[in-house]
């Protein structure tokens, strides 16, 4: 597949989805700026992240640290950020801390601990998303 058909398909899809959620946003009486897309890159490579940058994209989520680690090798540009999405496991707190900005999902208190070790020793901020389980369903984390 040439470039120029991933190109035009992503810059499509992109396109779609930022009207989609013009109009969710418009009949939710909000601001569409209000909302972020994520631009999840767990099944393309770093080629395809660069161009969905090109295209306006600003916040990448990942959901596996190892593959983070090797298709975020070379750092997003400053005024992008990268999200961790989905579980994250406490013997990757470490990694974690250093790649990601934001790590969405934290559900439990060893890992915020674990995290705000690391965060602390790398001198970073990183914020997370904390779920909480209120409905008390045991299936849930």
């Amino acid at each position: 597949m040439s470039g120029t058909t991933v190109d035009r398909g992503l810059a499509e899809r992109l396109a779609s989805v930022q009207l989609r959620v013009a109009h969710a946003a418009e009949a939710a009486g909000r601001d569409a700026s209000e909302v972020t897309i994520i631009g999840v890159t767990k099944t393309v490579g770093r080629d395809a992240v660069d161009e969905a940058y090109r295209l306006g994209m600003r916040v990448f989520g990942e959901n596996r640290v190892q593959d983070a680690r090797v298709k975020f090798a070379t750092q997003l540009p400053d005024d992008a950020e990268l999200h961790m999405i989905g579980s994250l496991q406490s013997n990757k707190a470490k990694v974690a801390a250093e790649l990601f900005d934001v790590i969405q999902s934290v559900d439990r208190a060893s890992l915020v601990e674990a995290l705000a070790r690391q965060a602390d020793s790398s001198g970073r901020s990183i914020d997370i998303l904390l779920e909480i389980s209120v409905a008390g369903e045991e299936q849930k984390a």
